[in-house]
């Protein structure tokens, strides 16, 4: 096993890093899945796609091959098995997915992808609850200043709202 230096920690606003752990193992390594995921967006392709890098940054980011022309907000299940995003379109050139979002979820590698549920207006920001039965979306208004938190089973049952009437965000 190959041992890390440690963990570290940087604010915007430091100027030497916080250790967060030192002597850690891999295997000991937080639950990201095995990789982390981001998005990354270039004018060249004119979407913002879901990539994967290691933590060890022994390998170069992959893309995620999605059924989704613009893909966001990946965030791992508690396990690190499974990834949900925010999946539709965007508009052209627009770094965001802004078009016809919903939520997906799919192995780690982005195989097997499946809609799980859609609301209405753009939805942003999702996290997992912590047993990974269910997803937890904010879900803005296309014409209004609100945002409510909607939530979901997994299966895509038992969609509904959590709140309403305010700016809600950040789950």
């Amino acid at each position: 096993m190959r041992l890390l230096t440690g963990l570290m920690l940087l604010a915007t606003t430091a100027t030497t890093p916080t250790y967060l752990a030192t002597g850690l193992h891999i295997s000991e390594m937080p639950r990201w899945g095995a990789k982390i995921a981001f998005v990354r967006f270039t004018t060249q392709n004119g979407h913002p796609w879901i990539y994967t890098v290691r933590p060890d940054g022994r390998t170069s980011p992959k893309r995620l091959l999605v059924p989704v022309p613009a893909a966001a907000s990946p965030a791992w299940s508690p396990g690190g098995r499974t990834l949900a995003y925010i999946g539709g379109r965007n508009a052209p050139n627009a770094n965001t997915v802004t078009l016809g979002n919903s939520v997906y979820i799919s192995n780690a590698n982005g195989s097997r992808s499946r809609r799980i549920f859609g609301v209405r207006g753009v939805v942003q920001g999702l996290a997992w609850s912590p047993d990974g039965t269910r997803i937890v979306v904010v879900a803005g208004s296309a014409t209004t200043s609100g945002s409510s938190l909607w939530i979901a089973n997994i299966d895509g049952h038992r969609v509904y709202r959590l709140t309403s009437g305010k700016i809600d965000l950040e789950p």
